[in-house]
């Protein structure tokens, strides 16, 4: 350690977290804009940090994440940051959610009632689905089932071989051909019409496994938020919405992902400790 270092890890003792980062941002010359690209975060985010104002930030394993990273941008150091943050952290029982330009508050009673009414909406939604892709599967296949094959127009020949001409007719038994039946056709031959689906409309699964706490959003095309939840160590959560999605997952590493019945690796997409990408297929 330097001797600049040392003076400085001595000056910023008494300074909170919050305060020892926002010093160290204006002493390189950075804005918040800057430090928010930087570290992946919204810049509403980095504001809270460095006010302290963790009500606004999502749980404390996450905030803990954002402040190392942060301290590490800077060349602090992270450990000494973190310890300062500790001193006046929310305890590890409370769970939070940031939404941004939001201020809904619930009682106990209505908060319960609110969520039994969304399980009972999300269940039955799933059984519609269920449900229509069922239908649509057994449309494809039935449509897909090959079709009888005509039979063979058998042309009567004459005792030397050749065929029976107009003036010399040879009874054969009726055929009844294909365009004989075009206006009643047996139900065995009836084709049934492919049902064309949208791939962003067909049902697609994602199943989200937590091995630790770990938040997750999601949005739909037009930015709207499908889902958003805090989730605790050992919960599931299936996501089921029409392509494209975007989500967003704090603390990565604790996140277990299947796409339709197959492993998904987030780890390509992680930057600053966030999982970041985008389902369009």
């Amino acid at each position: 350690m330097t001797e600049h270092e040392s003076q400085s890890r001595i000056e910023n003792t008494d300074l909170s977290a919050g305060q020892w980062l926002a010093k160290a941002r204006k002493e390189h010359n950075l804005d918040v804009a800057d430090v928010a690209g930087k570290l992946r975060l919204a810049s509403r985010q980095i504001e809270a940090i460095e006010a302290d104002d963790y009500q606004r930030l999502p749980g404390k394993t996450i905030v803990r994440g954002f402040v190392r990273n942060y301290a590490r941008l800077l060349q602090l150091d992270a450990a000494q940051v973190v310890a300062a943050y500790e001193k006046i952290a929310p305890g590890d029982g409370e769970v939070r959610i940031s939404v941004p330009h939001q201020n809904v508050q619930f009682s106990e009673v209505d908060s319960g009632h609110q969520n039994r009414s969304t399980l009972w909406m999300t269940l039955g939604l799933v059984i519609l689905l269920a449900i229509g892709f069922l239908a649509w599967w057994l449309e494809l296949r039935f449509a897909g089932a090959p079709k009888p094959a005509a039979p063979a127009l058998i042309v009567p020949q004459g005792a030397d071989g050749t065929p029976a001409s107009a003036s010399n007719p040879v009874e054969s038994p009726s055929i009844a051909t294909e365009s004989s039946i075009v206006g009643n056709p047996p139900p065995s031959a009836s084709p049934v019409a492919a049902l064309s689906v949208p791939a962003n409309l067909a049902e697609h699964v994602v199943h989200l496994a937590f091995e630790g706490e770990a938040w997750v959003e999601v949005r739909d095309a037009n930015g709207k938020v499908v889902w958003q939840k805090t989730n605790s160590a050992g919960t599931e959560h299936d996501v089921t919405a029409p392509l494209p999605l975007s989500f967003t997952i704090g603390n990565p590493g604790q996140v277990k992902m299947t796409y339709n019945g197959d492993p998904y690796d987030l780890v390509p997409h992680v930057q600053g400790g966030i999982a970041r990408f985008k389902l369009d297929r």
